[in-house]
């Protein structure tokens, strides 16, 4: 009976820049009920799991199955019950452990590539007139750094099918966390006695930024000097609008 939340951010490459679709979901241990007030699910406080994952890999199993079938009815065809069974007699596996530095090194990891693009510049390492090849992690060999070399047709191929789509949403939220429970998330937030967030927020300038991080500004990393600004270049103004002159007869 209670009311929660959900914040799905939508991950569409691997390392190798392959694709490879999934969705990181963050999901609170808890409830909001009719009358406002916060409760913490059974177990919650005390486990590291919001759901046992063996019943997550049965109810996957059969809600996958279930759309499955569907969509094949739509197109005409049925699954024999033979194969029904094969499927149903797996043990269907979904992956869940707690994070190993905690929380907060979750929340870290998925901001840090929530509004990037597929491939740092970083990681690219040498560019030719015909490949391409940059850094990658391999996974199947315990995360090592090894290097992918393409041509340069195949890895442009690659960069685009991680271009959403036009006034495609990455991130979404829901139920309580969504942006029109403001306020009902507010309320939460003082039950739990964390700072609500302000109703307003207020963009912080870079210069205000670095000097709360105590990053230098303008220091050359080399000699560790004050560097001097020889020109400013500015952006070009946009051009005028093309208007097309009518010419009489």
């Amino acid at each position: 009976g209670l009311r929660t939340g959900m914040s799905a951010i939508l991950h569409t490459w691997g390392s190798n820049l392959f694709y490879h679709p999934h969705i990181h979901c963050i999901v609170p241990g808890g409830g909001m009920d009719k009358l406002g007030v916060w409760h913490h699910l059974n177990g919650c406080e005390k486990s590291d799991f919001l759901f046992p994952v063996h019943g997550m890999s049965d109810k996957f199993r059969g809600r996958f199955m279930a759309l499955l079938t569907r969509r094949l009815k739509e197109e005409g065809l049925v699954i024999f019950d033979y194969i029904r069974d094969l499927c149903f007699d797996k043990d269907w596996v979904v992956y869940s452990r707690p994070p190993a530095k905690g929380v907060n090194q979750v929340l870290e990891y998925i901001a840090r590539y929530a509004y990037r693009v597929a491939i740092t510049n970083s990681r690219i390492l040498d560019v030719t007139h015909s490949n391409v090849s940059y850094d990658y992690k391999n996974y199947r060999k315990g995360g090592k750094h090894e290097v992918m070399t393409m041509e340069i047709g195949r890895f442009l191929s690659l960069l685009s099918l991680h271009v959403l789509p036009d006034r495609f949403v990455r991130i979404r939220h829901y139920g309580i966390l969504s942006p029109c429970n403001r306020d009902a998330l507010r309320n939460i937030q003082k039950q739990l006695d964390v700072p609500p967030v302000p109703k307003e927020r207020t963009k912080k300038s870079y210069l205000e930024i670095c000097q709360e991080k105590g990053w230098e500004i303008g220091v050359c990393k080399e000699c560790h000097c004050q560097r001097i600004i020889v020109r400013t270049v500015y952006p070009v103004p946009r051009a005028p609008p093309f208007f097309v002159k009518r010419i009489g007869n």
